[in-house]
């Protein structure tokens, strides 16, 4: 009651703006914050393509066939074991392959001798794998990295756009200059 002056309402955006100190310092001082989104968004992006590169040949150029199981067992990894699928085929250009392909320990497999569905790139060094079975892991951490770089992206164009300098429009009616004009509201004496 006592000691408090009466203070003037400000507009509701004024005062979130004021609240988060967002003057053009404020701006400028996020920058580097919001080129690192964009930064970490890049390098997720090489490692990540890297990665989905043979996910992306077999979908774009990839054929479907069938292979001879030769073998399959466990392999174990940290904390998980895995089935892999030793299978060998002839692909279109004639070329004898033999691979193999890790999955679930819980996929079906047949016995060796047996056949199974593969996907395959051509040539000597063209990837393979079970049908059915994409990286998903790999191709999800793939388009995470592509949002990042949108985001670290439309950031700073929001952040230079901000920072700029704002154009005001001009009133011809106000100019000086523009006495000659016959929308001028200003008379000459001649």
């Amino acid at each position: 009651m006592f000691g408090r002056g009466r203070t003037k309402k400000r507009h509701p955006k004024k005062e979130r703006l004021a609240r988060r100190g967002a003057g053009r310092y404020a701006r400028a001082m996020n920058e580097p914050f919001r080129a690192k989104w964009l930064l970490v968004g890049v390098v997720m992006f090489l490692i990540t393509g890297c990665m989905t590169y043979s996910e992306a040949a077999l979908l774009v150029a990839g054929h479907d066939g069938q292979a001879t199981v030769v073998q399959s067992f466990e392999t174990r990894r940290r904390r998980s074991t895995r089935l892999t699928v030793e299978y060998q085929f002839t692909d279109r250009q004639g070329n004898k392959r033999k691979e193999q392909s890790t999955v679930s320990r819980h996929t079906p497999v047949p016995a060796p001798g047996g056949t199974i569905d593969i996907r395959y790139t051509n040539g000597q060094n063209g990837h393979s794998r079970l049908s059915g079975h994409v990286n998903w892991v790999a191709v999800g951490f793939c388009g995470v990295s592509v949002l990042l770089i949108g985001f670290g992206i439309v950031a700073l164009v929001r952040e230079e756009r901000a920072t700029r300098p704002r154009r005001r429009r001009k009133d011809f009616d106000d100019d000086p200059d523009d006495l000659d004009r016959p929308d001028s509201r200003q008379t000459h004496v001649q």
